[in-house]
């Protein structure tokens, strides 16, 4: 079901995984889902879950970004120009 869920996320967006549109991927009625899968948001939530561990590894391998210092010229530089009317 959760594969299912996630064919429909990559073809047709989030909004699209609705408890009707699943049950259509995953080729089964939809009233058999209604128990487990109420509503779009349990969905949603269900398929979001399934794959947070693998995204919480996948994170965690990536190695540390180093900090960046923000430049404090960049906004000064905006606020000038705003004022000289060179938007």
């Amino acid at each position: 079901m959760i594969a299912a869920a996630w064919r429909l996320i990559a073809r047709d967006g989030l909004d699209a995984l609705t408890v009707k549109a699943l049950a259509e991927e995953a080729g089964v009625p939809p009233s058999s889902m209604l128990y487990t899968l109420p509503n779009h948001t349990v969905v949603r939530e269900r398929a979001l879950e399934a794959i947070a561990p693998a995204i919480r590894k996948r994170i965690s391998a990536l190695p540390p970004e180093p900090l960046r210092r923000r430049s404090s010229r960049l906004p000064r530089v905006r606020w000038r120009a705003g004022m000289l009317g060179c938007q």
